[in-house]
């Protein structure tokens, strides 16, 4: 078929052109960079990991293919070989589908390559799936690179407008969200602007959804010499004082994601690096207990509600931020990790079973970590919650001397059925006949 003879010239000159070395470069500067992300990451290393490689891989994906596509078309068209194409004995068409066909096979080939290193950090499932719409996503650039470098034939203006339309793509669904949000303009103009947002996101493919990834390459490059000038910058500066705004206030979530061009696990984790760099280290002269804890749990805030399944900023709330001698910043804290806690309670309870721990042992309030145990006891529902952390709501009343209430508590959980470990089972009959016998006691006192 002549649109397959097409097609294959493409791939050789794909092959002829060095672009396979620059895919094998773009996956070394993803392997370095995820063995970086190892050694700062507090927690969720591989998931940040396989989320900020995947987000370089895709972007350097879209980058080549783009940019192959303009320049190959172009100079097809400077060095006349589509006249000479379009003087042979066949439609038009079969010589634009040909050398889309092409082009696409090539993206696919692409993600095929970008998407074998990620199972060093995620299961073949989810790999195969990402690299599957990674193909798709190269396709849709492919095409668009295609029709703008035929309409313009023009390098840079080929770029920028296919670059223009991809991150369009990619953040029409924040822009959407904030046009259409609470704090939007009942006027109008306001709906007449949410109508047109409305059209183009009906027209644009929401590259969003198509797979998961971050910033473009070129800002990667932007990021890194601005990353090497600070370095060199702040390398000549003394350690000053704290300063009371060194934690600026908490961007809202709306924003973060429109910020992330449809990458949002990339971004969260990436926004949980830059807030834990607010400490002691380099010119921060801050401890943890004296950062502002109001903007501290806006961040965290806005970082969760930008990617709920992160368990990031739960960790760092009471594992990092709670632990500090300071009992007005750290209550501020672990109310802000109950809070979050109904909205996932069977995969945040051991963040809230520690912040029980802390308001009994470090706070010593124990009406505090008794709310605490008994919105895990309330909430969760999954039959892998394990049962101390079910039980600690009648430990803590022991402890408040509620000997009645713990005894009942006991005596009910004995009676469901839920106790199949025969070991456990024995110690907590044995821990109900202590509370019979201290009840007792108390009522002859």
């Amino acid at each position: 078929m002549p649109a397959a003879t097409f097609a294959r010239f493409v791939l050789l000159e794909a092959r002829r052109s060095g672009l396979p070395w620059l895919a094998l470069a773009c996956i070394a500067l993803g392997a370095g960079l995820a063995g970086f992300l190892s050694e700062v990451a507090l927690t969720e290393s591989r998931a940040l990991q396989a989320a900020v490689v995947a987000a370089v891989l895709r972007a350097s994906a879209v980058f080549l293919i783009a940019t192959h596509v303009a320049s190959s078309t172009l100079r097809e068209m400077n060095d006349k070989g589509l006249e000479i194409m379009l003087s042979l004995p066949l439609p038009r068409s079969t010589q634009y589908l040909g050398r889309l066909a092409g082009f696409g096979i090539l993206g696919i080939l692409l993600a095929a390559a970008f998407s074998a290193p990620l199972l060093l950090w995620a299961p073949p499932g989810a790999v195969a799936l990402w690299g599957i719409s990674l193909a798709s996503e190269c396709a849709l650039v492919a095409a668009a690179a295609l029709f703008f470098a035929t309409a313009l034939a023009q390098l840079v203006p080929t770029i920028a407008a296919t670059a223009g339309l991809y991150l369009l793509a990619r953040s029409i669904a924040a822009i959407q969200a904030i046009a259409s949000g609470p704090l939007a303009e009942p006027s109008l103009a306001g709906q007449a602007a949410r109508g047109i947002v409305g059209a183009i996101a009906l027209v644009l493919p929401q590259l969003d959804s198509v797979t998961r990834a971050a910033v473009p390459a070129w800002l990667w490059l932007v990021l890194g010499a601005s990353l090497a000038a600070q370095l060199a910058w702040q390398g000549t500066r003394l350690p000053g004082g704290a300063a009371a705004a060194d934690l600026p206030p908490a961007p809202r979530p709306e924003a973060l994601r429109l910020a992330s061009f449809g990458e949002p696990e990339a971004a969260a984790r990436l926004a949980m690096l830059y807030l834990q760099s607010f400490d002691l280290g380099g010119a921060n002269t801050l401890p943890y207990r004296e950062l502002d804890y109001a903007r501290l749990v806006a961040w965290l805030a806005s970082i969760l509600a930008l990617d709920p399944r992160s368990e990031y900023p739960l960790f760092s709330a009471a594992r990092i931020y709670a632990e500090i001698p300071d009992p007005a910043r750290s209550r501020a804290v672990l109310e802000f990790v109950y809070r979050e806690f109904p909205r996932d309670p069977n995969r945040r309870w051991p963040w809230l079973a520690h912040a029980a721990l802390l308001a009994k042992h470090r706070l010593g309030d124990l009406p505090l970590a008794l709310r605490y145990a008994t919105a895990i006891d309330q909430l969760t529902t999954s039959p892998d919650i394990p049962l101390w952390a079910k039980q600690m709501r009648i430990f803590i009343l022991e402890d408040m001397n509620e000997l009645e209430a713990a005894k009942i508590m006991l005596g009910g959980l004995l009676a469901s059925g839920t106790i199949r470990d025969p070991a456990e089972a024995r110690f907590l009959r044995q821990r109900l006949e202590e509370l019979e016998a201290r009840a007792a006691a108390a009522k002859v006192k």
